[in-house]
């Protein structure tokens, strides 16, 4: 027996992309490294001068854009179905409709929670009709990774 729980809907204005899977019984294909992008607490605690420091933390958040935007062209290379993300909750998303993406379609979605440093999430589920009187479509995850 398959439980449903409820779960708020958070308004929000994400970009989306997204790829069509054959399968939902498999884990997503993209992954992201939990990696601390911020080393200023590290280089406070060290004997450095505030100025190496300070020089150091610029260089760390430039290296972060320039990693965003070489992950971003990868991320829209693999995952050409780009979506407008409307309204995010625990049990999936609504967005904006889209040709690419009709009702019934398995996706795997990659969403973009923060460009720098960049934040991703990404999670597989199918695409179902949104509520009447809605012009969206909904997604219900099946599979999530962040």
């Amino acid at each position: 027996m398959s439980e449903r729980r409820k779960y708020a809907r958070v308004p929000t204005r994400l970009t989306g992309y997204a790829r069509i899977t054959s399968t939902l019984e498999t884990e997503p294909r993209f992954s992201v490294a939990n990696i601390n992008s911020s080393p200023t607490a590290s280089l406070e605690s060290s004997k450095l001068p505030s100025a190496v420091i300070s020089f150091l933390t610029n260089l760390d958040q430039k290296i972060d854009q320039l990693l965003a935007h070489q992950s971003l062209n990868r991320i829209e290379k693999n995952y050409p179905i780009k979506l407008d993300v409307l309204e995010v909750s625990g049990s999936g998303l609504r967005f904006a409709p889209c040709e690419s993406a009709p009702v019934g379609t398995l996706l795997e979605v990659v969403l973009l929670l923060s460009h720098a440093p960049m934040r991703l999430a990404a999670g597989k589920g199918v695409v179902q009709a949104g509520e009447p009187g809605e012009n969206s479509f909904r997604f219900e995850f099946s599979r999530i990774r962040n």
